[in-house]
């Protein structure tokens, strides 16, 4: 595998040649053939908070991240916000509910705001989950694939410590801004 499969469009962006990944990151040599649990890098860091809305607006002014996805009572969801804000590679997700019995309801009263998912992208959601499994992971969600007229993104989810969990996130068939819907 060359440097260049490796490499997501955002880092082929950046334009640093090869000595200038292996000096800031300590580049070493990798076979994704023998790597039982391949993460290619993070897809998002899900946040729950009590007003989205304001945390949204904070990030963006305070941070200069740019909002690149909504979705919300105005879209049809009437469980919750969820704000999709993006500065160079990184990518959060504000989520805050709107919806009384929202299950983010109980999970903001229980935790206060904070990190709930830090979802990965894997090249396999399958071959992860199913290592993950071997190994005594506890599957939260199945396999599955979420569509729309961007494409189609297979999802998973594995638990991690407390309440947190691991998306697995493969989005190679996608071209939308986030995830479906």
């Amino acid at each position: 595998m060359t440097i260049e499969q490796t490499l997501t469009d955002k880092e082929r962006l950046a334009g640093l040649d090869l000595g200038q990944l292996e000096q800031l990151v300590g580049l070493v040599e990798y076979d994704g053939t023998r790597d039982p649990f391949p993460v290619s890098g993070w897809d998002a860091v899900v946040w729950v908070v009590g007003n989205a809305t304001q945390t949204a607006h904070y990030f963006q002014s305070a941070f200069g991240m740019t909002l690149v996805a909504y979705s919300g009572p105005t879209t049809g969801n009437r469980d919750h916000h969820s704000f999709v804000l993006e500065s160079g590679a990184v990518r959060f997700v504000i989520k805050g509910a709107v919806n009384p019995d929202s299950p983010l309801t109980e999970h903001h009263r229980t935790h206060g705001d904070g990190v709930v998912d830090i979802a990965l992208a894997v090249p396999d959601v399958d071959k992860c989950i199913a290592h993950a499994r071997a190994q005594g992971a506890t599957v939260l969600d199945e396999p599955h694939e979420v569509t729309d007229e961007h494409g189609t993104v297979r999802l998973a989810a594995i638990a991690t410590y407390g309440d947190t969990r691991h998306t697995l996130v493969d989005r190679s068939n996608y071209t939308g801004p986030y995830l479906p819907g």
